[in-house]
This record gives C-alpha cells, sequence and structure tokens, in this order.
C-alpha cells in the first residue's frame, strides 16, 4: 500500500508545489539501478541475518519507494508538459481565425449568450485556405467558446464554418483564488474564445445525433411537464448532469444545508448505480444457477461486476461523462475487477490505489476539492468503521430499524464534524445543519429519487409518464421545501477566523483525529471545542499594514489590510448573471484572511468598480460604506465621499482628497455633481502609514489631476494604483513628475478591448522610474512594509505553475 501512497504522491507533487522539474527521469532511473543493486547484494550469500542485513533490506525499500515516486512524478511531469504544449501558443493569443468546428457540448447562459464545446474539424476556409501556419495546429483541438445571439437551431452535432477568435487558456490568479487556467487544462480545452460574426457563419452539416444524445433529448422533453417546479431543475442534475438551471438561490440553500454533493452526479450516486446493477447482477446469476441455466460457479465470480460497471457506465455517459463521474467510474471498476478476479486487499490498500488509478487518469485532479473532499470522506469512514456497520454500538435495547438510524446519524455527525477543516483549508464554509439535512436527504435522493429516476426513463415512452413524473416531482418539492426551511435559520454557515495555518492546522488535525478516535463523549466534545477555537478564537497573524490589488480582470478591487480590520476599495465586476468579482473573488478572498469588521468605498457607479458590491453587501455585510456615486446597491446609511473626510484606524490615517464639498440649495453638503463625466466623480483616496503613502485615484482623468496637484501631501507617493486602468486620458505627465511614485499598480484585464494600460502612459511610468506592476501579467499584487522599505510580490511569480 505505502508504494501505491508514494506513487500517488508523485503525480501530485508536480501540479501542487513546483513546475516539473525535468530530472525525475533520471532520478527514477539512480534508483531503480540502486534497487536492483541492493536486490542482488540481498540474494548473495555472504549477507546473513544480521543487523547488516535488516539494514539492508530498510534501504532495499526505500529505495523502491522513491524509484515509484519519481517514476510516477516522471510520467505526471511529460502529461503535464503534453497537456500544457498543446494549448493555443502565446502569440496566435486573441487571432481571428476561420475555422470548421463541430459542437459538441452547449449550455445556455441566457438569450443572448450560448457556450459551447467545439472540436475543430478543419482549420481552413470552405475554400480550403489554410488559415493557420505551421507548426502549430489547431485541428482536432477542443474549444471553450462563446457564441454572442447565437442562430435558434443550434444544436449538438452540427458542423459550423465561423470566424472564432481564439484566447490561450488563462484566468485570474488570487491568493486562495480558482485557478481557471488549470481548469480548463484539466478539461482538455486547448483554447478558448467566441465566434466573430454570426451573420457570417454558416452550417455546412447537421450529424446524425447519436442514440445517447436521442436519449437525452427525449429525456428533456419529457421533463418539461414540470418545468415550473423545483423539481425540473434537481432532476435533470441527478439524471443528466446537467446543472445549468439551478439558480444562485439553490446553490446557497444545498450549502447552507452541506447538501451540495447530492443534486450533482458524484461517486455516491455512481457507486449507488453500481452497487444496484451488481444486486441485479448477482439475482440474475443466482437464479440461472438454480434453474441450471449456467453450470460454471465463475459466472457468479464475473456476472454482477459485469452488470455493476455496465449500469455505472451507462449512469456516467448520461451524465455526460464529467470529470467527476469519470473518477467515480474508475472506483467502481477497481473495486469489481478486484472481485471478479478474486483479490483480497486490505480497504486502505483499495483506496490508496484508486487515489493512484485518478492521480493517472486526471493529471490536475490533486488541484480540484472535490478531489479531496472525496478521499478524506471515506478515509474518514473507513477509519471508523471496519466493514461493520457498527449496530451493536447503539444497544441491544433498539429495534435494527433504529440501530440502522442511529448508526446513519453516527455517520452523519462523523463526517460532519470531520469535513469541517478540509472545507475550510480549501475555502469552504462549514455548515451546522449538515447531520440533520444529510440524515433526512441522503436517503431519500441516494435510495429512493436516483433509482426511481432511472426507472422511470423507460416509463417516460408510456403514456403514464407525465402522471409518475409528477407524483415524484411532489414528493422531491416536498424535501426541497424542508432544506430551504433549514437553510433559513440563522448562523447556518461557519467560516474560520482565518485561513488555517501553523498551530491552526496542528489543532485541526488534533481535533479529527479525537473525533476518528474510540474516545469517551468528553473527549470527542473536546474536539467539538478545537473546532469551535479554529471559527472563533483563532486571528491571522497579519502584518501591521497590507496593500492588495486583486486581480479581478477589467476592473478594480484593492484591499487594505490592518491590525484589526480591512478597507475594500471598488469591488470589480459583474461579468454574467453567474459571475462577478464580489462574490468569486472579492469574498473569498476576505473570509480566507479573516479581513473582517469590514469597510466598502466604492469610487463611483461605473460597473467594473461597483459590479461585485451587491455580492459582498449581502455576503459580508461591512459596517461603512463611502461612495462616489449613488447605485442600486447602496445600503442605507452609506456615506458620500466628500473632500476633507479623514479618520484613523489601526495605525493608518485616510484622506479623502475628491471629490469636492459642493452645498446644494438647502445648504447640505452633497457629492460633487458639476461634471457629466462619472470617472471624476470618483473618491481619491490617499492612505499613510508609518511615512509610506499611497494613493488610489479611481477613475479620474488629467482634469482632475490638474486640480489635484494643489495637494501638498501627494508630493512622493510611494505606492500609486494607476488612474483609469493605465488610460491614456489620465496619467498626465506633469501629475507623475509631482507624484514621483516608487511603484505603479495598474488593475486591468489581459488583453482588454481598450488597451489599457495604453502604450503612452507606459512609457511615462518608465520615464519617472515606478515600477509596473499589472494584475493582467503578475496577478494579485502584494505591498507589505519591512523595515523603513516598501515590498511588493506578485501572485504569478511567487507561485509559478507551468500553465500560468
Amino acid at each position: 500500500m505505502y508504494k501505491v501512497i508514494a506513487g500517488a504522491a508523485g503525480m501530485g507533487h508536480v501540479v501542487l508545489y513546483a513546475e516539473p522539474l525535468r530530472y525525475w527521469w533520471w532520478l527514477a532511473m539512480f534508483f531503480l539501478a540502486v534497487v536492483a543493486v541492493l536486490h542482488h547484494w540481498r540474494r548473495s550469500p555472504k549477507v546473513g541475518a544480521g543487523r547488516g542485513f535488516y539494514l539492508l533490506e530498510w534501504a532495499r525499500s526505500l529505495s523502491l519507494w522513491l524509484a515509484i515516486f519519481t517514476c510516477c512524478a516522471a510520467i505526471g511531469t511529460w502529461r503535464l508538459e503534453s497537456l500544457v504544449a498543446a494549448q493555443l501558443p502565446t502569440a496566435l493569443d486573441k487571432t481571428k481565425i476561420a475555422l470548421i468546428i463541430r459542437i459538441d457540448n452547449l449550455q445556455v447562459v441566457s438569450p443572448l449568450r450560448t457556450q459551447l464545446s467545439a472540436t475543430v474539424v478543419s482549420s481552413a476556409d470552405a475554400n480550403g485556405t489554410a488559415t493557420l501556419s505551421k507548426p502549430y495546429s489547431l485541428l482536432g483541438k477542443h474549444l471553450r467558446l462563446a457564441w454572442y445571439s447565437p442562430p435558434p437551431d443550434l444544436a449538438v452535432g452540427q458542423q459550423w464554418q465561423a470566424e472564432v477568435v481564439v484566447r490561450r487558456p488563462r484566468g485570474m490568479i488570487n491568493p486562495g483564488g480558482f485557478d481557471y487556467g488549470a481548469w480548463l487544462l484539466g478539461q482538455g480545452y486547448q483554447a478558448t474564445g467566441y465566434v466573430a460574426a454570426t451573420a457570417e457563419a454558416t452550417l455546412l452539416a447537421q450529424a446524425a445525433p447519436s442514440l445517447l444524445q436521442l436519449l437525452r433529448t427525449h429525456l428533456q422533453i419529457s421533463m418539461s411537464s414540470i418545468a415550473s417546479e423545483p423539481a425540473h431543475r434537481f432532476f435533470l442534475a441527478l439524471l443528466m448532469g446537467d446543472r445549468q438551471a439551478l439558480t444562485a438561490d439553490d446553490w446557497q440553500v444545498l450549502q447552507a444545508t452541506g447538501t451540495v454533493h447530492l443534486m450533482a452526479i458524484s461517486g455516491l450516486h455512481v457507486g449507488l448505480v453500481g452497487l444496484l446493477g451488481f444486486a441485479l447482477g448477482a439475482g440474475v446469476v443466482r437464479t440461472a444457477l438454480r434453474a441450471r441455466w449456467v453450470c460454471s460457479a465463475w459466472v457468479y465470480r464475473i456476472g454482477p461486476p459485469i452488470v455493476a460497471i455496465a449500469f455505472a457506465l451507462g449512469y456516467a455517459l448520461l451524465a455526460g461523462f464529467s470529470v467527476p463521474t469519470q473518477r467515480a467510474l474508475i472506483a467502481v471498476i477497481l473495486v469489481n475487477v478486484l472481485w471478479a478476479t478474486g483479490g483480497r486487499y486490505s480497504r486502505w490498500a483499495l483506496l490508496a490505489l484508486a487515489l493512484l488509478l485518478v492521480s493517472m487518469g486526471e493529471t490536475l485532479a490533486w488541484l480540484q476539492s472535490g478531489f479531496w473532499l472525496s478521499f478524506i470522506a471515506v478515509a474518514f469512514l473507513l477509519a471508523k468503521y471496519d466493514g461493520s456497520v457498527g449496530y451493536r454500538e447503539v444497544g441491544k435495547g433498539y429495534s435494527r430499524f433504529w440501530r440502522r438510524a442511529i448508526v446513519a446519524l453516527k455517520v452523519q455527525c462523523l463526517l460532519s464534524i470531520g469535513l469541517c477543516v478540509p472545507l475550510w483549508l480549501l475555502g469552504f464554509p462549514a455548515s451546522a445543519l449538515s447531520p440533520v439535512a444529510n440524515f433526512i436527504a441522503v436517503p431519500l435522493v441516494a435510495l429512493f429519487f436516483v433509482p426511481v429516476l432511472l426507472l422511470w426513463i423507460p416509463l417516460s415512452f408510456t403514456p403514464v409518464s407525465e402522471l409518475a413524473l409528477a407524483a415524484l416531482a411532489w414528493t422531491f418539492n416536498l424535501l426541497w421545501s424542508g432544506l430551504v426551511s433549514l437553510a433559513g435559520l440563522p448562523h447556518a454557515l461557519f467560516w474560520p477566523a482565518t485561513n488555517i495555518q501553523g498551530m491552526g492546522i496542528v489543532v485541526a488535525v488534533l481535533a479529527c483525529a479525537m473525533v476518528l478516535s474510540p474516545a469517551t463523549l468528553g473527549m470527542r466534545l473536546g474536539a467539538c471545542g478545537l473546532l469551535a477555537l479554529l471559527v472563533l478564537g483563532l486571528r491571522p497573524n497579519q502584518t501591521p499594514f497590507e496593500l492588495v490589488a486583486l486581480d479581478v480582470g477589467q476592473g478594480l478591487a484593492v484591499v487594505v489590510h490592518q491590525p484589526y480590520g480591512a478597507l475594500l476599495y471598488d469591488t470589480g465586476a459583474a461579468f454574467s448573471d453567474r459571475f462577478n468579482a464580489g462574490s468569486h473573488i472579492v469574498v473569498p478572498y476576505l473570509r480566507g484572511r479573516g479581513a473582517a469588521p469590514l469597510s466598502v468605498m466604492v469610487s463611483h457607479a461605473d460597473a467594473d468598480h461597483r459590479g461585485g458590491a451587491a455580492a459582498i453587501f449581502k455576503q459580508l455585510p461591512p459596517d461603512k460604506v463611502w461612495f462616489g456615486e449613488a447605485f442600486p446597491a447602496l445600503p442605507h446609511g452609506a456615506i458620500a465621499c466628500v473632500a476633507g473626510q479623514r479618520w484613523q484606524y489601526g495605525g493608518a490615517d485616510f484622506s479623502v482628497l475628491w471629490p469636492p464639498k459642493r452645498s446644494g440649495g438647502n445648504g447640505v453638503v452633497t457629492p460633487f455633481a458639476a461634471t457629466k463625466n462619472s470617472n471624476n466623480r470618483s473618491c481619491v483616496l490617499l492612505v499613510e502609514y508609518r511615512g509610506k503613502r499611497f494613493l488610489l485615484p479611481g477613475d479620474i482623468d488629467r482634469s482632475v489631476e490638474q486640480h489635484l496637484l494643489k495637494e501638498p501631501s501627494l508630493k512622493d507617493i510611494d505606492v500609486l494604483i494607476a488612474p483609469h486602468h493605465g488610460s491614456k486620458t489620465s496619467s498626465s505627465r506633469v501629475f507623475l513628475e509631482w507624484l514621483r511614485p516608487q511603484h505603479i499598480i495598474v488593475s486591468a484585464g489581459y488583453k482588454n478591448r481598450y488597451g489599457h494600460p495604453h502604450k503612452t502612459v507606459l512609457e511615462r511610468y518608465e520615464a519617472i522610474g515606478a515600477a509596473v506592476w499589472t494584475t493582467a501579467q503578475h496577478g494579485a499584487i502584494n505591498v507589505t512594509l519591512e523595515g523603513e522599505g516598501i515590498v511588493v510580490k506578485a501572485e504569478r511569480l511567487s507561485r509559478p505553475k507551468v500553465w500560468r
């Protein structure tokens, strides 16, 4: 087993810790040679059974482990580099190319936008003219494309000739944030992009749909009778892995109740379907043996596993053969193959072997939270239960039904407590309602709804289909109403006080060990107390002052950390109904840092500055809010920015320099409103700490910069957030020469359509000798003070990966 674990660790090492190391192959050959020499020496008659023999055995075993580790690391390195090499070269990024593509999958994001997966059939136009030069060819590559205002008859299997703007896979990089580039790589996409002109796209061929596609389409149409009910969204997710209909409110309810794993096809569902197939196969084989239709006992050995694998494979294909279903399918195949061959392995050896096979099948599996949570949950159960379900622990005074119920509740409590720390380490909250919600929902969803939905598939071709589906939907709606009610209870979710590290990890491991050990009730309550300490007691080891410009694409979000709180300047953009910088970038970062209490300043009402505000106000209600220009999501009591406002917090001085005071007709001071230019209503904030000065000017242009030249406090700024993302309408030469900043941080999207930062502006920055940092190139930018100097670190440079 330890050799298997060493192999899995080797596969994961190359993606977790550093860029692939090219000397893994040499290390592997070296250790294999050492193993061969030691093995030959061990067989020598000169080697006795004394201390030297045992040292030799120890050295041989260690060398074998290291050889397996380095071999797997070398294989992982080779596979990872092959995936990266297949991606679109940087030189071809944002190139418009005429392609013939085949649609493999599509998802309607909105009435005006469809997201699709496509395979390049030909990188030439209809006349056969090559559109892409060698040595790189897009032929056969998988693309993730957006199609704006697509044709209404767009369908899977069609071949289209269209002009496509291709992009190299790339994502925003933030501390503890989601790595979109790694996700694209793991999903097998070699490029992203969008269809440039819908009117010029031509349908070339309508491929005959496969039986699987016809079945999926038939099931979607058959379910349209319950389209207005909540059950419709979840039945599509449970039966076909189609989660696009699930709303943001649905996901919040699932997260609050700890039931996310139930409403998306996971290892639990695939495993149960495989178990159902095994039971069915075993029943058929037993019947055949009794009736003497077959006479060989080996049929009983291989028959049920074949049926189990067939059931699990069919369910995975129906669900779109997504990465999680592939992972679960590997485990099902492994267990059934070992059953069929009569293998006798410990439960830990099986888990380790599954870990290795999944790592080999998915090069970047170790970067996925679902991978960790799945294996950790199974490990907890294996550590606590040795194969028996533990009915005897309950006592003899209960019936078999109540014993099963109590054991199931104990299992849910164990998983809920044991998974708290892994969830927090991965940046997710822990649900206080999870034991109760899962105790009710797990048997209903896994043992009732999923099997009944599978049985409904043949019924969908009969006249009773609609009636059966309506009855099933009514039952599910009752369950969903209960989960919604549970999610509405206060304090449903618990977040740790900070990202767990150092002593926090020691406390977490100790608490998990106490939960898993055969301890008394008092010790288990003590473990819960240690976990509560992680939630409430431990505070982050923050430096006295820190400024972080988050990578939010084309937008701005800057966090000023102080010992006992943080100020957020701007909130990033809302890119779509499903993705905005506030909920997907800013909130996870702030929760990971334990940044509370929180104050927010929204410079002005442009979408790239206030787009994430609504989500932040809802998920992390701030103590105070300042604004330069009103917008709908502003909470009651928000304060308008006015020049002259000053306050001190955590040893730092904050000063608002713009917009100026302006008296209304009733004598009330109101925000500056003389200009029609929204950018010039931006709050300009000066932060001073221990003689260092940081200027956050929003989107002001050169006209406001001229006014700010009268401010003596702006002379010799240390760090400047580039005005208006480095636009040519800002960062005037005279303004920069007055500020003389040491460092300039430009927050802009990678190769954005506005051309930010402008080439002329970059030349001005270079002329004054400032160090220029851009979130597009460097990811999130972190500024700290060490001694009398300023230290700037870039997330892409400090945490390099080969795919970034």
